[in-house]
């Protein structure tokens, strides 16, 4: 993706190539066999989201709010999908170009949102620190004499993240996912 957080992951196998030689001596547009890749890419990403495991197997360790939830909620207890903004968000594109050749052809999938570098690879605490600026403004003091304090602008530390974040990895091509490719493409280049 061209503007993307800083994740990017090139596969460049070389089976992967031999099979797309073969699909663009056979077929004259591989847009059908590339939004089919780019389709299964982005459902088995999603689908790590249900299982709660990387691209390698290992299970995600469970967050905080996760181990906490006692709602009624379809995805009660589940790590990384508490809104499910990040999940939803994966998406796929692709760029087929007949014109050049086979190496200005891509297949993308990924995530706009901010903070899925953070999720991915995971953040110590306070790796983010900076100090703000907080303006001037009023409070209720709580209690029985319910005054209103004025607060004086000052700086103010914010410890970004407030604890450690473990990389829970989402994005990412497993050997499942490169045998899948690997059939998809065969299927188109039987047919």
């Amino acid at each position: 993706m061209e503007k993307s957080n800083g994740i990017k992951i090139d596969v460049d196998d070389k089976e992967v190539r031999e099979y797309l030689k073969l699909l663009e001596q056979k077929l004259s547009n591989l847009g059908p066999p590339f939004k089919a890749i780019a389709t299964y890419l982005r459902n088995s990403t999603k689908l790590r989201f249900t299982n709660q495991a990387g691209p390698d197997g290992a299970m995600w360790p469970t967050s905080k709010r996760a181990s906490k939830d006692k709602g009624e909620r379809e995805d009660k207890g589940q790590t990384l999908v508490d809104t499910g903004r990040l999940r939803s968000s994966i998406t796929s594109k692709t760029s087929v170009n007949q014109i050049e050749n086979i190496e200005k052809t891509s297949i993308e999938f990924g995530t706009n949102v901010i903070y899925a570098a953070m999720m991915q690879y995971g953040c110590a605490k306070g790796k983010y620190s900076k100090t703000i600026k907080v303006k001037q403004f009023k409070r209720r003091k709580a209690g029985k004499k319910r005054r209103t304090l004025t607060v004086k602008e000052h700086d103010r530390r914010a410890v970004i993240p407030w604890g450690n974040i473990p990389p829970r990895p989402f994005l990412g091509i497993n050997k499942d996912d490169a045998d899948e490719i690997l059939n998809l493409m065969n299927d188109f280049i039987s047919t």
